[in-house]
C-alpha cells in the first residue's frame, strides 16, 4: 500500500490553467458565436440540418478515440526516479488530450451553429462544455489517479 500522495501546489495550479483555458476558449466562442447570431445578424432561424447533424455526428464519434488514445499517454520524464512526478505528468498529458478533443467536438458544432443557426446545435456544444466541467481536475481526483497508477505498478 502507498502512502498519502500530495501533489504540489504548481503542479496543481497548471493542470487549473489548462483545463480553465481550454474551457474558456469554448465558452468565449460559443457567446461570440450567439452574439454574432442574435443580435448582428438578427436571429434568422435555422436554414438547413445536415451539417448540424454531420457535426453532431463528428463530434460524438470524435470524442471515443480521444478518451482511448488518453489511456495510452507515456509519462513524460524518461525513466525518471521520481515516480510520482511522472505520473503526474501523465495525468496531464491525459487531461490535455480529452479536454482538447472534447473542445474540438465543441466548435464543431458551434460553426455549425454559425452556418445553420439550429439552437440545438450550440446546446450540444453546451454539453460538451459541460462534460469538460464536470471532468475538471481536482486535487482529490489527481492525487487518487496517481495512487491507482503508483498500487497497479505495486501488483505488477
Amino acid at each position: 500500500m502507498t502512502d498519502r500522495i500530495d501533489i504540489p501546489d504548481e503542479d496543481m495550479r497548471g493542470f487549473y490553467i489548462l483545463a480553465g483555458a481550454l474551457i474558456a476558449g469554448a465558452i468565449v466562442f460559443a457567446v461570440g458565436s450567439l452574439v454574432y447570431v442574435l443580435v448582428i445578424l438578427g436571429n434568422p432561424g435555422p436554414t438547413g440540418q445536415f451539417m448540424s447533424w454531420f457535426m453532431l455526428g463528428f463530434g460524438v464519434i470524435s470524442t471515443v478515440p480521444v478518451f482511448v488514445a488518453a489511456q495510452l499517454v507515456k509519462p513524460q520524464i524518461a525513466d525518471s526516479a521520481d515516480e510520482t512526478a511522472s505520473l503526474i505528468g501523465r495525468c496531464r498529458g491525459r487531461m490535455i488530450l480529452r479536454f482538447a478533443g472534447i473542445q474540438g467536438a465543441c466548435f464543431c458544432n458551434i460553426v455549425a451553429y454559425l452556418i445553420e443557426h439550429n439552437v440545438w446545435s450550440i446546446g450540444v456544444a453546451g454539453g460538451f462544455i459541460f462534460l469538460m466541467l464536470a471532468m475538471f481536475p481536482t486535487r482529490t481526483r489527481v492525487e487518487q489517479w496517481v495512487e491507482t497508477q503508483l498500487m497497479q505498478q505495486e501488483l505488477n
